[in-house]
């Protein structure tokens, strides 16, 4: 089978291609997948996964790597599945704190540098990582979120809901009142809550999901499963979540002050500090209910050695389009001379 067309994943629940493994970054435990080519490596990727997803979201992206040579290291990001979930400060969930114990946790394990790939939040993560640790990194994989510069402005969500309805459920998300907590108490509510956002829906082609409104409660216990995770991976995710609840992932949503804060430092060193200077590929999924071309054309004039792919398909491109996600990475990495596999 080619590498630029196979969609073989990893089973979440039992797989001896992955190690379940955990790391203390900082203060804080980490849990990870491990995954490392028989025939040896070379090279580490780090990937990094958004909201509502574990390290088991690249359950497709894995195996292709593994044959691509790579180390592959999929973390579990603060507040998600077998990582530490802190209540009462975000401190240890904003971006340039994760992205310092990324660089501790590749220092544990040998690494010089990396590279880098993120979904969605772990886009943002990543994308800061590139930011706060230049050095570190050599190349950059973005997947539907694209690389958002720092703003020497701060715009508070609800104002930005004004100008981009879009994202009108980030006030949902990240309400003070734990809108999205309050409703996933338990494993019924989680399930429900996960599957609507992973695009379950009625008979009739309802979804709980809305960009402009935020998230159906009502509607969502009535939405068949979602067919893009087998029954064994919802009831994994369902489990995983339900180690620490929603808390944890929602605060990313409460993170924008603080994310302002941070990058101060950087706008103060000038443009140069917010450039991203190693080789990205920005893969763009022109159906995400978000993201649109216009924001990934904003970071154009700060990533100079840019490739832009386009996927036909929705905000979980790395399910809902294994094969062409797949051969756009495997492309790439083999233009950038990181293909180390045995040619099939």
């Amino acid at each position: 089978m080619s590498l630029l067309t196979t969609t073989d994943k990893i089973n979440v629940v039992n797989d001896p291609r992955i190690r379940r493994c955990s790391a203390t970054l900082n203060g804080k435990t980490y849990g990870y997948l491990l995954a490392e080519p028989e025939e040896g490596f070379t090279r580490t990727i780090f990937l990094i996964h958004g909201f509502p997803d574990l390290s088991v979201g690249w359950r497709y992206q894995i195996p292709l790597f593994l044959k691509l040579g790579f180390r592959v290291i999929a973390v579990d990001c603060i507040g998600y599945g077998r990582s530490d979930a802190p209540t009462g400060s975000l401190d240890a969930y904003s971006f340039k704190s994760q992205a310092d114990d990324l660089v501790q946790l590749g220092k544990q394990l040998g690494c010089e540098n990396i590279v880098l790939a993120g979904h969605d939040w772990g886009s943002m993560i990543a994308s800061r990582f590139a930011l706060y640790h230049p050095s570190y990194i050599t190349h950059l994989i973005l997947f539907v979120v694209p690389y958002l510069p720092p703003s020497p402005n701060f715009i508070d969500i609800a104002d930005l809901a004004k100008i981009i309805p879009t994202v009108t459920y980030q006030l949902q998300f990240g309400s003070a009142e734990g809108v999205v907590e309050s409703h996933t108490q338990d494993r019924e509510g989680i399930r429900a809550f996960l599957n609507g956002l992973y695009g379950g829906a009625t008979p009739d082609g309802k979804v709980a999901m809305d960009s402009t409104r935020g998230f159906d409660f009502e509607l969502a216990p009535k939405l068949g499963r979602t067919k893009l995770l087998s029954e064994e991976e919802l009831q994994y995710y369902v489990e995983e979540y339900s180690r620490n609840g929603l808390q944890g992932p929602c605060n990313y949503y409460r993170l924008r002050q603080q994310s302002f804060t941070d990058e101060q430092v950087l706008l103060a060193q000038g443009n140069g500090a917010i450039s991203i200077k190693c080789p990205v590929l920005y893969i763009h999924a022109l159906a995400d209910l978000v993201v649109n071309l216009e924001m990934a054309k904003v970071m154009v004039p700060f990533v100079p050695n840019l490739t832009l792919k386009e996927v036909e398909t929705g905000h979980w491109a790395l399910w809902q389009k294994p094969a062409e996600v797949n051969a756009f990475v495997t492309e790439w990495l083999q233009q950038q001379g990181l293909d180390d596999s045995v040619k099939l």
